[in-house]
């Protein structure tokens, strides 16, 4: 319940930081043979920009990241590197080693079934305990009997070897454990497992990871279930359209759980009336102020889309009576109830409205329940968000993924923002990837090309050349 110094429009505004645990440093020595590169994280800050020529490794820092938390060993193999070491905030670190060379033979069918990465060691410290060292998981396929060919009938790919398939829709070269890490969870021959010591496995739940490739955001993979899934509409449908729809349901979603609230809240409003005495600490200038404040965000949650719009009554002019203050101090207490509900999800319209309409010359973003995404031009048309140029559609699409889609307390990586960015909105790119870290609580690493991005924060930026060390 709402306190008279903790109204509606103040509580919840912000995601408060978690206790989460964070990335520490990453280490990389002899990737492609050539470098070694050491990544800090400075406590202060939650983005770190990694920058430099072609080829010194930006995205593949990226992927290995996203694919050791996704627990997808079998990407190390593809890459050449001595050790790649992750040091999260709690002082616990793992270690991969490439201690055998990768074999250019392909293996046998039979054994693509079992590929796994038996030429990485990996090296696990915890504070206060022995280190531990074992052999990289493997993946293991469900043990019904499947063919191989099924997999094209089913799913947007074409083998090309006994040990290979390529995603038809990204045009990636994918071996088993990939095609099962990307299709495995709604196509059943391909669900398997990675059997981790239960140490491994702790250590890689401690920190959620969200690997973005800007150059896929207008074009984001539906996962298919089933065949018509995969030759349907539904694979074809824009982004932008999907995360529009996504945010009708979230506000609808949340009504819901309003009105539930509402529902229980009257029912018990005349017992609690009876028992309940009014606070001796309550002044007549408390009830009013808090009445003002719940009218102001009211007006914020009815701008969002979150509620539709209502006459309210006006207090009286005259002073207040006993009872009437004792009632309106239960009444004022029950609505910020029902009204807090919405104030998360209103964090993240208004920053996300705030973000888009700044960057929009001729157009304005609305929202709500209905349409999720609305869009006006000047004149008063409205325009659908997938007739947005591709640079408009990749900044609203951007910005809704990280506010919306994104567990709090994760690590977001994004590589090569700048794509489909203006020079002016690349400049403003950290300036509200600062706001989202806070509204959201998350950290951020970036691999760009642009200096724009960086623009005039180069506190936050760490060059990757050959004299990394």
């Amino acid at each position: 319940m709402a306190t008279p110094d903790a109204p509606p429009s103040t509580m919840h505004e912000k995601t408060a930081p978690t206790d989460s645990v964070r990335l520490r440093s990453i280490t990389i020595l002899g990737l492609f043979d050539l470098f070694d590169h050491h990544l800090t994280f400075d406590e202060e800050n939650r983005i770190l920009i990694v920058y430099g020529p072609n080829g010194v490794g930006k995205t593949t820092i990226l992927r290995m990241v996203a694919n050791l938390f996704e627990s997808n060993f079998s990407y190390f193999r593809k890459v050449a590197f001595k050790t790649f070491t992750i040091e999260l905030s709690d002082k616990s670190r793992l270690e991969i080693a490439k201690n055998v060379p990768d074999s250019l033979e392909e293996s046998e069918e039979d054994d693509s079934l079992h590929e796994g990465a038996s030429n990485l060691t990996l090296t696990l410290r915890l504070p206060g305990q022995d280190s531990l060292e074992f052999p990289a998981p493997q993946f293991h396929p469900d043990p019904r009997q499947f063919s191989l060919h099924e997999f094209e009938r089913y799913l947007p790919v074409r083998r090309l070897t006994a040990k290979s398939w390529r995603d038809l829709r990204t045009n990636e070269i994918l071996s088993l454990p990939e095609l099962a890490q990307r299709f495995g969870e709604d196509f059943p021959p391909l669900r398997g497992s990675v059997q981790k010591p239960p140490e491994l496995d702790s250590f890689l739940r401690k920190l959620p990871v969200h690997l973005i490739e800007t150059q896929r955001l207008l074009s984001l993979p539906v996962r298919p279930s089933t065949r018509a899934q995969t030759m349907g509409a539904d694979e074809h449908t824009s982004t932008v359209i999907r995360f529009s729809q996504d945010l009708s349901t979230r506000i609808q979603r949340e009504l819901a759980r309003s009105a539930q609230l509402s529902q229980q809240l009257d029912r018990s409003f005349p017992s609690r009336l009876l028992d309940q005495e009014l606070p001796s600490s309550v002044t007549e200038d408390q009830i009013r102020h808090k009445y003002l404040v719940q009218g102001d965000y009211r007006g914020r949650l009815m701008e969002a889309g979150l509620l539709d719009s209502a006459d309210e009554v006006a207090l009286p002019e005259r002073e207040l009576g006993d009872i009437e203050r004792r009632v309106l101090w239960a009444y004022l207490n029950d609505v910020d109830q029902k009204l807090g509900v919405f104030s998360p999800l209103l964090a993240k319209i208004e920053l996300l409205r705030d973000i888009i309409n700044s960057r929009f010359l001729f157009k304005h973003l609305f929202t709500d329940k209905v349409s999720g995404f609305r869009i006006e031009t000047r004149q008063g048309s409205n325009v659908s968000p997938d007739s947005l140029s591709s640079g408009e559609q990749h900044e609203l699409v951007l910005a809704y993924q990280l506010l919306f889609m994104v567990h709090p307390g994760s690590l977001v990586l994004i590589d090569e923002p700048e794509i489909s960015l203006h020079v002016s909105w690349q400049q403003k790119f950290l300036q509200d990837l600062e706001r989202i870290a806070q509204t959201a609580d998350l950290d951020f690493l970036i691999a760009t090309h642009s200096p724009q991005i960086i623009h005039d924060r180069w506190e936050l930026a760490a060059s990757l050349t050959s004299d990394n060390s």
